[in-house]
């Protein structure tokens, strides 16, 4: 199997651990946003300077670092909605929601980059979006007069974000890439420092530090996988191929329900069956 095929199934799969811990942790755990935000940059720093020490710099111009640096940009502003949203609502359906954005991708890659993919890719990513769809109609109390537009922000973000992610890593190496944005990200999150609410609540955040390392190493490696495909596959097969996170995220939301903690108001699966095989189809199709 084609090695950046298996970053691209990689990266949902590591987005959804992420999404339940992080749901986990904000209804059971978490005291504030901006303080468990805050600690979660200070963590993003130092695994992207620690990686840094073993990556090569010479060849690197100003001008290679921008487009890393603005993903950087938009993750923060992605990360300000991921979390409002989250406090309210299940994981799984809100995914579905944001996992539209592959139409962002397919269309900027075809105007910008002249990306064509097979005619059954096209079709496959298709039936996924209607799987993810599917699931997110079971989102019954969603107030979308309050969060549609949070929700619209994201799809965009995500979109212009995975676009980027592709022309960065056709000019610069992806590691490289992966350290500009993460200290960007992660400066920006430094910070919230300033915030009255950080610094009130930052003292018993810091008791569940340990905690929040560990839901950063799935961040990590939901980042990188997303880099690592990116560069070696078309960037519409890799946002098309991320929509089975929607998938991941019903199963690990059903697990932390059983045997952790209830997080989610609806964790029936049999409802869901049909929008997941669609989307199980739609990846089949868009991988062959």
């Amino acid at each position: 199997m084609n090695i950046f095929l298996i970053f691209a199934i990689l990266s949902p799969f590591c987005f959804a651990s992420m999404n339940v811990y992080d749901k986990y942790f904000i209804e059971k755990r978490m005291k504030n946003i901006y303080s468990y935000w805050f600690i979660i940059g200070c963590i993003t720093i130092i695994y992207a300077l620690i990686t840094a020490l073993f990556l090569d710099w010479k060849s690197l111009t100003l001008s290679d670092c921008i487009f890393p640096a603005i993903i950087g940009i938009i993750l923060f502003i992605q990360t300000y909605f991921y979390f409002h949203v989250l406090q309210k609502e299940d994981v799984a359906p809100l995914t579905g929601l944001f996992y539209m954005y592959p139409l962002i991708v397919i269309g900027l890659s075809y105007i910008f980059l002249h990306e064509i993919i097979s005619w059954y890719g096209y079709i496959g990513i298709g039936i996924m979006i209607i799987g993810t769809i599917l699931i997110s109609l079971r989102l019954k109390k969603i107030s979308f007069k309050a969060k549609a537009g949070y929700i619209l922000a994201m799809i965009v973000l995500i979109g212009v974000e995975e676009f980027i992610m592709k022309v960065a890593v056709n000019n610069i190496n992806v590691w490289n890439a992966f350290v500009i944005t993460s200290l960007v990200e992660g400066i920006l999150a430094f910070f919230l420092i300033f915030k009255n609410d950080t610094r009130k609540y930052l003292s018993r955040e810091l008791k569940i530090s340990h905690w929040i390392v560990i839901g950063e190493i799935f961040t990590f490696l939901a980042i990188s996988m997303v880099y690592l495909a990116m560069s070696g596959l078309p960037a519409s097969v890799v946002s098309g191929i991320a929509t089975v996170q929607v998938l991941f995220a019903v199963l690990l939301e059903r697990l932390v329900d059983q045997f952790i903690g209830k997080i989610s108001r609806d964790n029936y699966l049999l409802p869901k069956l049909v929008p997941m095989i669609l989307i199980f189809i739609g990846l089949v199709l868009l991988a062959i």
